[in-house]
């Protein structure tokens, strides 16, 4: 029998934990040095504002690109509407927080429960088709949810929201930094399911 041969070498893989510890103390820690608590304590700044902005609009992206590579990749269906889940996501906290009062843990919470609902409702149809109609059908589906959005007037039409401000950078990167985590996350389990492995089949017999 040939052994297969090992991507990376035993004696590196004992590292492989401490430095993920370490890297993720860093990540989590130095925000914490920009608050005004730890300047007056003297602490040195080791990221400003607009590294968080950055940093958050990059794990938003990492949410949106595992999102996709369950469908995309992992099934190999082309799939071009999976910006429609998530901006339905942002809408449904955007209009609960202004429009109706709602707190904003609780409107977060209802967010992926409304996208959910609707992924169900367009999902069932969609994943009865294959190849270029799925992907045309999909893109379909996200250009209507933004001429949705642009034209009804509780959604705040063309001119969008008008939301409280929240003068906490530090709030959105660690909920957006914590999603990114939780998508990553559920990408490596699925793959190591027998749903996964279901997707994988599907994506070979195409």
């Amino acid at each position: 029998m040939i052994a297969r041969e090992e991507r990376v070498p035993r004696s590196l893989r004992r590292f492989a934990v401490p430095i993920g510890i370490a890297l993720l103390a860093i990540v989590i820690l130095v925000p914490l040095t920009s608050t005004d608590a730890a300047q007056q304590a003297g602490l040195p700044l080791l990221a400003d504002k607009l590294w968080f902005r950055i940093a958050t609009t990059v794990a938003m992206f990492v949410v949106m690109a595992s999102a996709w590579n369950i469908i995309g990749g992992l099934t190999g269906y082309a799939s071009f509407g999976n910006v429609a889940f998530f901006g339905l996501g942002a809408y449904t906290v955007g209009v609960l927080v202004s429009s109706r009062g709602w707190p904003f843990p609780l409107a977060l919470i209802a967010a992926p429960l409304t996208a959910t609902v609707f992924a169900l409702i367009v999902g069932i149809p969609l994943l009865r088709l294959r190849g270029h109609y799925f992907a045309v059908a999909t893109l379909g589906i996200g250009v209507a949810v933004g001429e949705v959005v642009n034209n009804l007037a509780p959604l705040g039409a063309s001119t969008g929201l008008f939301l409280p401000i929240v003068r906490s950078d530090l709030l959105f990167f660690y909920l957006m930094l914590g999603a990114a985590a939780l998508a990553v996350c559920s990408t490596w389990l699925i793959l190591r399911t027998r749903f996964g492995y279901g997707l994988l089949a599907i994506r070979e017999n195409e």
